[in-house]
Order: C-alpha cells, then sequence, then structure tokens
C-alpha cells in the first residue's frame, strides 16, 4: 500500500488508466434500459399515461405519470400522487 501522497497519487494514476483501458467502460451508449444492479426502474415505466383508474398499481418513488382525466402531468412522492403544486391528485 502506498505511504505517501506522491506514492498515492501514482498508484491511483496507474489504477485509474488500466480500468479506462478495459471493457469496464465503453466510448458510446448501447441501450436507454438500465441493465444493471443500481436502475431503480426500467425506463420504460417511468413516463406512462393514461385515466386516474389506470395509474400503475407499485409506482417507485419519483415515477412520472400524466393522468388524461385531469390533463395533468402527477408524480408518486413516496405515499400518494401529487401535482406538480404538492397537491394529492
Amino acid at each position: 500500500m502506498p505511504k505517501t501522497t506522491a506514492e498515492l497519487q501514482k498508484f491511483v494514476e496507474s489504477t485509474t488508466q488500466r480500468y479506462l483501458k478495459s471493457t469496464a467502460f465503453t466510448d458510446r451508449k448501447l441501450t436507454d434500459t438500465p441493465t444493471d444492479a443500481l436502475s431503480i426502474v426500467n425506463r420504460k415505466y417511468v413516463n406512462l399515461s393514461g385515466t386516474g383508474s389506470q395509474r400503475p398499481p407499485s409506482p417507485v418513488l419519483g415515477q412520472q405519470y400524466f393522468d388524461t382525466t385531469t390533463g395533468r402531468p402527477i408524480f408518486y412522492n413516496g405515499t400518494n400522487w401529487v401535482d406538480g403544486a404538492g397537491s394529492v391528485s
């Protein structure tokens, strides 16, 4: 393990260069759908629309939905669906 600041800096630089040259990073985006374990929700479920009775049964925090009954976008705050003003919808 590095003992001085200079040794630590050199270690970090060499390690970073090694990872950047590997396939861990790509120079282009391959897909819009998150596939890693850190994804919260598949993007295809984020921007749904429909009537108030068609809202997603198991929404996730921050999920958006356009309610065609009211003609307004609403968001799930973890407990309720709310509109942009924060009123429960």
